[in-house]
């Protein structure tokens, strides 16, 4: 079974610096880890790519370095974390715990007779008794080391490992345990020349630094190192040629053949190669080519190295950075990354061959069982997709849990059509909330049968418009399911920006409430000049205030549908001074069969007809007749409010309905001539506030401006 890479996901929206280093350490059946941010707070992560990132960021006891620098971290036998940092002014600081449990005492200075460059590495390597080995390039490019811990002292402080070399100032120092106690220590000198030393603080250093096979990359770059089983160390670097080498041996048994190229792998020189120890002395290599693309390889030297690199999945990052990997189960792995925004991303392995894969149906089914085609996890779910060419439904499940939940990341939606798992039994429609965090890449179709809730607070989660004028497709599936999007968020769902849009909407409640779902803010942002385009389509209903248009915009409702509904208020959230409220613009109505008041064989109405009936002859939409008998004394028919006298939908109180355009007939059916129509109070008809009469089996037709004013269009006497 083949392997495929998952798409690259943000890490709960972590930040960084470009080319910023991340840290990554088992804990458990989860990860752990730490960052610098862009201003140099120390924070820290837990969770995978699978089951989320719990609650995302936390600072690890306001402890501070360089922005983007490496934190080194030690796990600890009851799940607690040793950190080690360079704070900006090169002192060494340590801290101890875990996100759950609390740092303890928070960040307490290391050994303190000496420091390094502001922001550099510190290596640790774990003793006995709860101690450890710190190493680290002076500002002078010796390297030097110390022992201890925070509770026992740390000894004599920093000496000098050995003073027959030395390397750049603040340069990486590599240091591997041995199985005797003794530590092995590389580092790229001042010429880039590999050299290794071997010892500790008990036996000393030996001779000191020796070089490695005559192997060289760049000054001070870092040199890879990964311990085997038999006392042999493996060896990694880019030289000075960006190409990537390896070596095998160890300081007392030579290092065999010396440097060998990884497969003709190349990178930038001297850059960071990632490696993880595998099965029958192989390794798993990471690295950033001189393009940024992230690429990887696996073998060894012996045994060569297989189909050489291949790319991992699709990302660009600044060209040599660093590359984390972490080994997961079944031979899988988690990587990670800064962008060239800083942002954190991950990807993972995942163990399915999805390109081979006939079906073109994916369900997310949490709290379900995963087989086939059914995930019960979000991530494997899109990476499957993503595998995947052509045209794939997303069809949600929220049957055992309620409601489907989608987690921060970016997540790709190319050529995927999202539906839900309905009608069924006492449900309409399955419920998908996405939170903060999740945004979609290329998400332009939404079936039926779904309830979708945006709660994002900070980025949009479709915000990937071009400027050629996208379409997104709501509703518009084979089975013309019911579909609803609400925006519990105080960010748009779309964020258009400046681009213009058209939308397609069929037989949906479109940014409409309904009861126990409310949409409290706008679905859609744009931005000047945006000209937004909402084609309504079918049964559709469109909710209050759904888009909210900046300076510039325009928004074009066009009721496609004679049974297209759209609510009045559409204009809370534009800007105060209501300067491009002429930029709203409703499209034509198609003349649908008019409503009869009273319904025959009901007689005609001796009073004016009331307003706000869920049934019988209560007068709710427009486009209505009213049969009124004017004999007698007769009665005044008052016309409905215009700004929320009709309504629509189901929720409480109902939605008031934009009207402008839309007619009222009023008829003398008796032969009366007491029957007189009124507007209500605030209204005018034809700009008059009075009522105007309707002769014996006469009739007059009123237009509303959407406003205030019932303007008569036909008078029958």
């Amino acid at each position: 079974m083949g392997l495929t890479w998952a798409p690259w996901v943000s890490v709960s929206e972590g930040s960084s610096t470009p080319a910023g280093s991340v840290t990554a350490v088992p804990w458990g059946n989860l990860l752990a880890l730490f960052i610098a941010d862009p201003i140099g707070g120390i924070f820290t992560a837990s969770g995978n790519a699978e089951q989320g990132w719990g609650d995302g960021w936390s600072s690890v006891a306001e402890g501070s370095t360089m922005p983007g620098a490496p934190v080194t971290a030690v796990a600890l036998p009851n799940g607690r974390f040793a950190l080690f940092i360079a704070n900006p002014i090169g002192a060494i600081f340590t801290a101890s715990g875990n996100a759950a449990q609390s740092w303890g005492d928070g960040w307490l200075p290391g050994p303190d007779n000496y420091r390094t460059m502001p922001g550099a590495q510190v290596s640790a390597v774990a003793l006995a008794n709860g101690r450890f080995a710190l190493f680290m390039a002076g500002p002078d490019g010796g390297i030097y080391y110390a022992s201890g811990n925070t509770q026992q002292g740390w000894g004599s402080g920093w000496s000098l490992v050995a003073d027959n070399d030395h390397t750049e100032k603040g340069a990486p120092v590599t240091a591997v345990a041995h199985a005797d106690g003794r530590i092995a220590l590389f580092m790229a000198d001042s010429n880039g020349v590999v050299n290794a030393a071997f010892g500790n603080a008990e036996q000393g250093w030996g001779n000191g630094w020796s070089p490695v096979a005559g192997g060289s990359t760049m000054p001070g770059a870092p040199v890879t190192a990964v311990a085997l089983a038999n006392g042999r160390i493996a060896l990694f670097i880019a030289n000075s040629y960006g190409v990537v080498n390896a070596a095998l041996g160890n300081a007392e048994q030579g290092w065999g053949d010396g440097w060998s190229p990884v497969a003709d792998g190349c990178a930038m020189p001297g850059a960071p190669v990632n490696a993880v120890a595998l099965a029958n002395g192989r390794f798993a290599l990471f690295l950033a080519d001189p393009n940024g693309g992230i690429y990887t390889a696996s073998g060894n030297t012996q045994q060569g190295w297989g189909d050489g690199w291949s790319p991992v999945a699709d990302e660009r990052i600044v060209p040599g950075a660093p590359v984390t990997a972490v080994a997961l189960a079944s031979a899988r792995f988690a990587l990670f990354v800064t962008d060239s925004k800083g942002a954190v991303l991950t990807t993972f392995e995942l163990s399915i061959d999805a390109t081979k894969t006939e079906n073109r149906i994916y369900v997310f089914r949490p709290g379900g069982v995963a087989t086939g085609s059914v995930f019960t996890s979000w991530a494997p779910l899109v990476a499957a997709m993503f595998a995947v060419q052509g045209r794939k439904i997303l069809e949600f499940d929220d049957s055992i849990v309620s409601p489907c939940v989608i987690p921060p990341g970016v997540w790709p939606m190319y050529d995927v059509v999202w539906a839900g798992f309905g009608p069924r039994y006492g449900v309409p429609r399955t419920i998908v909330e996405i939170q903060n965090g999740a945004t979609f890449m290329h998400l332009r179709m939404i079936g039926g049968q779904i309830t979708i809730v945006n709660k994002a607070t900070t980025t949009s989660p479709v915000s990937d418009f071009s400027a050629d004028r996208d379409q997104v497709q709501i509703g518009l599936r084979d089975d013309c399911g019911n579909t609803q999007i609400v925006n519990q968020g105080s960010v748009a769902m779309f964020n258009l920006e400046g681009n213009s849009a058209l939308f397609f909407v069929q037989n949906c409640l479109f940014g409409m409430p309904t009861p126990g779902v409310d949409s409290i803010f706008p679905l859609i942002r744009h931005t000047g000049p945006s000209l937004l385009t909402i084609n309504l389509l079918g049964q559709n209903q469109t909710g209050p205030n759904l888009v909210k248009s900046e300076p510039g915009a325009a928004v074009l409702f066009a009721a496609l549908s004679g049974a297209a509904q759209v609510a009045y208020e559409q204009q809370k959230y534009w800007d105060p001074d209501l300067s491009n409220k002429n930029k709203l613009r409703f499209g034509p109505v198609n003349r649908i069969q008019r409503q009869v008041l009273p319904l025959p064989p009901l007689a005609a109405a001796l009073s004016s007809q009331g307003i706000g009936q869920v049934m019988g002859a209560g007068l709710t939409l427009p486009n209505a007749l009213i049969r009124c008998d004017g004999s007698g004394a007769g009665f005044t028919q008052v016309l409905p409010q215009i700004a929320g006298g009709f309504t629509f939908g189901s929720s409480t109180p109902p939605t008031p309905l934009y009207s402008g355009g839309q007619e009222l007939v009023v008829a003398e059916v008796a032969g009366g001539a007491g029957l007189r129509v009124a507007p209500t109070v605030g209204d005018t008809i034809d700009l008059g506030a009075g009522s105007v009469p309707i002769a014996a089996h006469g009739s007059r037709t009123f237009v509303s401006d959407g406003e205030s004013n019932w303007i008569t269009t036909a008078v029958v006497p």
